[in-house]
């Protein structure tokens, strides 16, 4: 697959719009369908539901770790990718810099709100960190967030798993 293509498919999500997609991207309307119902085919998952004016992300159509939807597999459990990975941005960098890119920084007060709800819900949660333990989650003018200042909001017992060559 082409970076090309998944530029299209960023474009048509953020737009919802296949017409409004193909101006931003200075190409035709039945390309982009065409790019993109390829890019469906090539997968083998439907990414987007379409109606009259407007296209919306399928759950396997959303930008989301792909050990989420193994672990939902494997599990068995309901839950949807979305509510099991509240932040998940697409540059491919660290935490704090993909938030600051994208304008979606985390909140530690939606962050402790998710897990609670999920608590009430499951018998046994286990959360996964991102970046490692000293990597910044959020680090701006407004608050400096690391993964273990969510531990100790969460109250969470630690398991530390580490690269020996670290």
């Amino acid at each position: 697959m082409e970076i090309r293509v998944l530029k299209y498919f960023l474009a048509a999500a953020r737009e919802e719009n296949i017409t409004r997609a193909a101006a931003h991207l200075h190409i035709t309307q039945p390309t982009l369908s065409r790019q993109l119902m390829q890019m469906e085919e090539e997968l083998g998952v439907k990414l987007f539901r379409r109606g009259k004016y407007k296209i919306l992300l399928t759950e396997e159509g959303m930008l989301l770790p792909g050990d989420a939807q193994y672990v939902k597999t494997v599990s068995g459990i309901e839950q949807s990718l979305a509510c099991m990975c509240p932040y998940v941005y697409e540059a491919a960098v660290s935490p704090h810099l993909a938030s600051r890119i994208e304008g979606n920084p985390v909140m530690l007060q939606e962050v402790v709100k998710g897990f609670e709800e999920v608590c009430r819900q499951y018998d046994y949660v286990t959360m996964e960190g991102s970046g490692g333990i000293v990597c910044p989650i959020r680090y701006d003018d407004e608050q400096q967030l690391f993964l273990a200042d969510i531990i100790q909001a969460l109250r969470l017992p630690v398991l530390l798993v580490a690269d020996a060559g670290l």
